[in-house]
């Protein structure tokens, strides 16, 4: 959880604040590394560390959309943390930004997590979708994946927020 869930959640974060509903919900990014899906936990703790001084792009690329939707400070704050039982409890509902994540039949949250799958929606879901939003990982190689994914998950929030707010009530 170091890129789609984070913008995700800081945009959410600011929606809410906006319609003065920050003290009714919480909103936290998980992710699976540290799980049996992905058991090795994160080299580093946020997208920032992954930048050409350590052998990747992936924040110079993203860096540009983050500033220009006032989210780049999050990202250098955020730590990586993994998904548990107790998140799930506590949880209204369960946005998972990747089909795969959430419905893998060996290592999916659904799979990980049984009984909990009724709080899982896809955040394309919002949106009247079943797609999810890949990786930028592992995203095509045309254009700036990394941006591109940025600016998809701030179109689903924008687009989704009424909707995330009718599942809330």
């Amino acid at each position: 959880n170091i890129m789609r869930s984070v913008i995700a959640q800081e945009l959410i974060k600011r929606k809410l604040a906006e319609d003065g509903l920050s003290d009714m919900y919480d909103v936290s990014s998980r992710g699976m590394q540290g799980t049996p899906a992905s058991p090795v936990v994160p080299t580093h703790a946020n997208l920032s560390y992954y930048n050409s001084a350590n052998g990747s792009n992936a924040w110079e690329s993203s860096l540009p959309a983050l500033k220009k939707l006032g989210i780049e400070e999050s990202f250098k704050k955020h730590k990586a943390t993994v998904v548990s039982v107790a998140d799930l409890e506590s949880a209204t509902i369960v946005i998972v930004t990747d089909a795969e994540v959430m419905d893998d039949p060996k290592y999916g949250l659904k799979v990980q997590f049984p009984g909990y799958d009724k709080k899982m929606i896809l955040i394309t879901e919002l949106v009247g979708s079943s797609e999810g939003i890949a990786d930028a990982y592992k995203a095509g190689t045309e254009g700036n994946k990394y941006e591109s994914t940025v600016y998809q998950v701030a179109d689903v929030v924008d687009r989704g927020y009424k909707d995330l707010l009718m599942r809330l009530k």
